[in-house]
């Protein structure tokens, strides 16, 4: 599983270094937030603990899109 997630993650950086050379250089800021890391933790979690570990798990992954949020304003101003 250690490999899939490595491989993941590699293919991913090459996704953000080939779009930040295209025209569609603004897919490169879209790349991290695709959910691909955010699948594969939530179903770690959810096969691996109890589904309140779980629901836990999802508030959690819903509050850290705020700091993103707030990120991204203050770099956009």
């Amino acid at each position: 599983m250690i490999w899939l997630k490595m491989l993941i993650g590699a293919l991913m950086v090459l996704a953000i270094q080939m779009f930040a050379q295209t025209r569609f250089f603004y897919l490169a800021a879209l790349a991290p937030l695709f959910p691909t890391f955010t699948l594969i933790s939530h179903f770690i979690v959810g096969t691996e603990r109890s589904p309140a570990d779980l629901k836990v798990a999802l508030i959690f992954s819903m509050l850290g899109v705020i700091p993103h949020l707030i990120y991204t304003f203050v770099v956009f101003f």
